[in-house]
């Protein structure tokens, strides 16, 4: 510590420099005063010069009253004039302040010139937005080169060459991801905006698109389907796996530019419809082109407003998707592995338990999706469970019926809501007994197991070995 004046001084401001309480408001005031002074090139002394004193301490700021009297003198800088000081000073001890020539005088940290042109080259605004982002927005009046995220269109300014690699990690040739600049330029230029009607949330990191592919487990060979593609970052990575791909797109400019990004290919086809074709099917062109035998697979950012009911649909089929991965809502993802009681259990969690193994895979932060979304996303994998076979159609429809009509109410007893759906009290008793559930339990405590008893005792369906 330095002490001036008989009062000891330290390297802080206010009560942290040690100053006497009544003293610590009016030099803070001085120091700030000095600080504005010295930024602007009146004393010489930069916003963070330090000074060296012989006794090891160090002063910032104008931290004793006469010091820049003493300092003003052996101030040198490139311009040669007394007082002035360039970006690092030359300083040797001078008159009245014997230095060590190991610990240099440095005062300031940049010339005002230096600032300026800095400030003009970042275009730096009250909003804290600089020209490198309007370069990578491709905003008039800037110019656009091949490369579009913010450290591309620094590299442009300095003069400095871009790469012109397609993407993170990709080979020139392959199918193209790029940025989320270079995204939003090609809608732009097509005068497509995303809606909140048809889910349009598209998912632009290729590092997330390449995990969700290597989770799903699909090999090459395998066939796939893709619903709702966006602009193509996850088409672009099962593409590269060699998979047989079925897309279904609903916006046809939506599906050329995503044909466009991804490029084309003999194992990919298009179809450009609406997925569903009513409450309960799909639409016709999904069903024709769909696999009637076999294995497949669905792995796709499904759109928010259909994934519900399409999982459920397809679930439902005579020859359903062997997996499921889809980055649906953290909601429906809860409801699709919840367990019997919780209050995200309902017809949707007992119809895919019935006939698959579900699991809650990653979370998706929003910020990952353009446009943001105002929910959370997860990540669901469904595994087909392998003695779905021993369930005859015409229990599994029943099931279906029994599900919706119990969950319509699912509130009251199933002694209660079996005998409304049922017409006949009696009957409905006599099912509950077969099966052996309490006729006073609500229908969001049993499980899928229990509903395929109730399902088979209505249809008169004995249960298969086990």
């Amino acid at each position: 510590m330095l002490r001036h004046g008989g009062q000891r001084l330290g390297v802080g401001r206010g009560r942290r420099a040690g100053l006497p309480r009544h003293e610590a408001g009016p030099r803070r005031d001085e120091w700030r005063a000095a600080r504005h002074r010295n930024r602007w090139g009146a004393t010489g002394l930069g916003s963070r010069g330090r000074v060296r004193c012989p006794g090891g301490a160090d002063l910032r700021h104008d931290p004793a009253p006469g010091l820049l009297e003493l300092l003003l003198p052996c101030a040198s800088a490139r311009s040669g004039q007394p007082g002035t000081v360039g970006r690092r000073a030359d300083v040797r001890p001078g008159e009245g302040v014997p230095l060590d020539t190991r610990r240099e005088l440095v005062l300031g940290r940049r010339r005002a010139g230096a600032r300026a042109r800095r400030r003009e080259a970042l275009g730096r605004r009250p909003d804290r937005a600089c020209r490198a982002d309007r370069v990578a927005r491709g905003a008039p009046g800037t110019p656009w080169g091949t490369g579009g995220t913010r450290v591309a269109a620094r590299r442009r300014l300095r003069g400095r060459p871009v790469s012109t690699r397609t993407g993170p990690n990709r080979e020139p040739g392959g199918p193209r991801t790029g940025s989320l600049a270079e995204l939003r330029a090609e809608l732009e230029a097509i005068g497509l905006r995303p809606t909140k009607t048809l889910g349009q949330n598209f998912l632009f990191d290729p590092n997330l698109a390449r995990a969700i592919v290597a989770d799903a487990g699909v090999r090459p060979g395998d066939r796939v389907l893709e619903v709702g593609p966006g602009c193509g970052f996850l088409t672009g990575p099962l593409c590269d796996l060699g998979v047989e791909l079925l897309v279904v797109e609903i916006d046809p400019r939506l599906a050329e530019l995503a044909r466009r990004r991804v490029g084309e290919s003999e194992r990919v086809r298009w179809i450009v419809s609406d997925v569903l074709g009513g409450k309960r099917r799909l639409a016709p062109p999904v069903e024709e082109a769909l696999w009637k035998e076999g294995d497949w697979h669905l792995v796709a950012n499904l759109p928010y407003g259909v994934s519900g009911p399409l999982i459920a649909i397809l679930a439902a089929r005579a020859n359903p998707p062997t997996s499921m991965s889809v980055l649906v809502q953290d909601e429906v993802a809860g409801r699709l592995v919840a367990e019997p009681g919780s209050r995200a259990f309902g017809a949707l969690s007992v119809r895919i338990q019935l006939r698959y193994r579900a699991r809650a895979g990653r979370e998706v932060p929003a910020h990952l999706f353009w446009p943001k979304p105002r929910v959370a996303s997860r990540i669901a994998h469904l595994e087909l469970r392998t003695d779905l076979a021993r369930v005859s159609p015409g229990v599994l429809d029943a099931f279906d019926r029994l599900v919706e009509a119990c969950f319509q109410r699912r509130r009251k007893t199933l002694r209660s809501t079996l005998g409304t759906w049922l017409g006949d009290r009696d009957r409905g008793l006599q099912l509950l007994e077969e099966a052996r559930i309490d006729p006073s339990l609500r229908p969001e405590v049993l499980g899928a197991e229990d509903f395929l008893a109730l399902a088979r005792g209505l249809v008169g369906d004995a249960p298969g070995p086990r």
